[in-house]
């Protein structure tokens, strides 16, 4: 749909170049194309949540905290044979033995002075 040149939305590097282009004339936005099409486009699955904005949209906050971002491997290191991704736990240990190893030459350059 975006490739078939239907849409001129996203061609050109910015806004200029649409411009001098004349793609608004030549071609659609898509924006007007999903919303007059939003059912096709919309999850059947998806759970609304209890927030919603004054203009009925809803709203998501997902957590940005490190201890929940995980990292896909199967989708982002499936061709990477060097890939180790490290688990949640894995990460837990290695900051574990940093936390030690720092209290550790604390402890000793307190001893020391």
């Amino acid at each position: 749909m975006l490739t078939s040149g239907k849409f001129g939305t996203f061609l050109g590097n910015n806004e200029k170049d649409r411009n001098r282009q004349k793609l608004s004339e030549r071609t659609f936005s898509i924006w007007g194309y999903l919303w007059e099409n939003i059912n096709k486009f919309l999850n059947p699955y998806f759970e609304h949540g209890a927030e919603i904005n004054a203009d009925n949209s809803q709203v998501l906050h997902p957590s940005t905290e490190d201890r929940d971002l995980l990292l896909w491997t199967k989708m982002y290191c499936r061709y990477d044979l060097c890939c180790e991704a490290k688990t949640a736990l894995d990460i837990d240990v290695e900051t574990s033995n940093v936390l030690k190893a720092v209290t550790e030459k604390l402890s000793q350059a307190e001893v020391g002075t």
